[in-house]
């Protein structure tokens, strides 16, 4: 017997068996083909639908994203607050930009060894430091507007 042949022969089972297989998954690769073109045409249909347009919540949200431009970050708020000593190191403050009326919405744990109530305060900023503060309400609840 020679190693040629024996070679031929396993290159033969090895091609049928290749053949087999992509003969059996042709089901499969049909379907993802199709549902990968019928996504393709709904993602166009959708976006001929939708015409580029600015709605007023972008506008708002691009509104809002100018003005923080020039003023104090969140990061650097909380820095600031936290060194003024009215709260306590493990009070967990966090200021994150406000929706309307402050600049940055804080909230923070009184006492976080007895309670797990938060609560929360707006802020107005300028560039370097905090300007105005609202009254302190509990978390979730509606901010009094500046005075």
């Amino acid at each position: 017997m020679h190693i040629e042949r024996v070679n031929s022969a396993y290159r033969l089972g090895f091609g049928i068996a290749l053949v087999y297989l992509l003969w059996a998954q042709l089901p499969n690769i049909r379907t993802v083909v199709n549902l990968a073109v019928s996504g393709a045409r709904q993602s166009q249909t959708v976006a001929a639908a939708q015409p580029d347009q600015v709605t007023a919540a972008n506008l708002e949200a691009q509104l809002r994203q100018s003005k923080q431009r020039n003023k104090l970050s969140a990061e650097y708020l909380e820095v600031q607050l936290l060194q003024s000593k009215h709260f306590a190191w493990n009070s967990q403050l966090r200021c994150v930009v406000a929706a309307r009326d402050w600049d940055y919405v804080c909230t923070y744990m009184p006492t976080p060894l007895q309670s797990r109530t938060r609560l929360q305060f707006g802020v107005d900023v300028d560039a370097t430091h905090w300007v105005t503060v609202s009254d302190v309400v509990p978390a979730e609840t509606i901010l009094p507007p500046p005075k």
